[in-house]
């Protein structure tokens, strides 16, 4: 879910151009405090990052978490896929909301 292309893909034209990515990290940013993003590659967790930082998002991004299954594996066993993806989401909620609750300013 990166957005290969977005920024000269808006340098050639004059309509508004949209990436999954970036729009993405928008909407979680709107809908909560933080959030964090689920791939597949540890090598992209760069990647999200840097799209993070061009958004103005970085301080929203909780963490890149994976599960580094290769792309070709992917639906090999979709179940296996499916369950390493959903715990890893659990862990980061796990993992992050001390994080979030401790820092947060007192009301």
């Amino acid at each position: 879910m990166g957005d290969p292309g977005l920024r000269p893909s808006r340098e050639a034209v004059t309509i508004p151009v949209l990436g999954p990515c970036e729009t993405g990290m928008h909407l979680a940013a709107m809908l909560g405090h933080r959030f964090s993003v689920l791939t597949v590659m540890r090598r992209l967790r760069a990647s999200f990052e840097n799209t993070a930082a061009v958004a103005g998002l970085s301080t929203k991004l909780a963490s890149v978490r994976s599960v580094d299954i290769p792309v070709l594996e992917l639906e090999e066993d979709l179940d296996r896929t499916k369950a390493m993806l959903i715990k890893e989401g659990i862990r980061a909620v796990e993992e992050e909301a001390p994080r979030r609750s401790s820092s947060a300013a007192p009301a």
